[in-house]
């Protein structure tokens, strides 16, 4: 696909809430062998990539595990999607038992070839 077929897809926005469930904090706790955080405590950094995920069928799926394309991210015809950069701004502590809420935009996207 040509830059100009993405263009659509610059400043896309998604928004994805979620729950910080206790339950699943004590999974990745066990999963890290670390502490538990208690009700109210702050996650420790990176934990937050448990959560926000759309539950998606199998049938649901592309070839690469990703949701099929043609959604939020723009189609990338036979080639595997990746994520290989970003940033990341937490405007206050995600807590344990508390809601929060995350906001994806699409800045650039670009086509990149691999060697065969």
């Amino acid at each position: 696909m040509s830059e100009s077929a993405f263009a659509p897809w610059i400043g896309r926005q998604e928004e994805t809430h979620d729950q910080l469930s206790r339950n699943l904090v004590k999974r990745i706790a066990a999963t890290f062998g670390e502490p538990t955080p208690a009700h109210g405590e702050a996650l420790p950094p990176l934990w937050h990539w448990a959560f926000f995920q759309d539950p998606v069928e199998a049938a649901g799926l592309g070839v690469d595990g990703h949701p099929a394309r043609g959604g939020f991210l723009p189609p990338a015809d036979d080639r595997n999607r990746m994520w290989a950069g970003g940033r990341l701004e937490f405007h206050q502590p995600l807590r344990v038992g508390g809601e929060a809420s995350r906001t994806s935009t699409i800045l650039r996207v670009e086509e990149k070839h691999g060697r065969r």
